[in-house]
């Protein structure tokens, strides 16, 4: 559970500083309560997944608008390691 926590607390960290038109802004978190939780805003519509199992993979310009859209903001708290496309 340490290391569970420990990678909470960093990931709680990196989403208090990305920010982006693609991304949710992080509202508030607790990683020491004893259920660990953070909080953004609700936005609806569907999940990536139901999105991906109504319509199928994203391709072309709706790929590369995900893809950039969400790993622009991100790009600086990467490090070699942490991600791996296939």
């Amino acid at each position: 559970m340490t290391e569970f926590r420990a990678g909470f607390r960093r990931e709680v960290r990196i989403s208090a500083r990305v920010q982006g038109p693609c991304l949710l802004p992080l509202l508030g978190a607790d990683p020491d309560a004893d259920a660990p939780r953070l909080a953004i805003p609700y936005v609806p519509g569907p999940t990536l997944a139901q999105h991906l199992a109504a319509h199928g993979p994203l391709a072309g310009g709706a790929l590369y608008a995900f893809a950039t859209g969400t790993a622009r903001p991100s790009r600086r708290f990467m490090r070699p390691g942490w991600c791996t496309v296939t």
